[in-house]
């Protein structure tokens, strides 16, 4: 399964993106630069439109929204 996560510069989603890694393709948009092993991280804010159409070569299955 494809997940998209929002908000893994905190720790919630941070340790969310690792744990689920383990198991499925994760990609992270986080509005700050960060490193999660196994995780590809596009940085981005959710609110612009320019940075969401950075998501669209993905075919997300799921979507964990944790970002503020």
């Amino acid at each position: 399964m494809r997940v998209l996560i929002t908000g893994t510069s905190g720790f919630i989603g941070r340790a969310l993106a690792a744990d689920m890694a383990a198991d499925h393709e994760v990609v992270c948009l986080s509005r700050q630069p960060t490193e999660v092993a196994g995780v590809e991280v596009v940085v981005g804010d959710f609110t612009r439109g320019e940075d969401l159409h950075r998501l669209d070569r993905w075919d997300f299955d799921a979507l964990v929204h944790l970002g503020a």
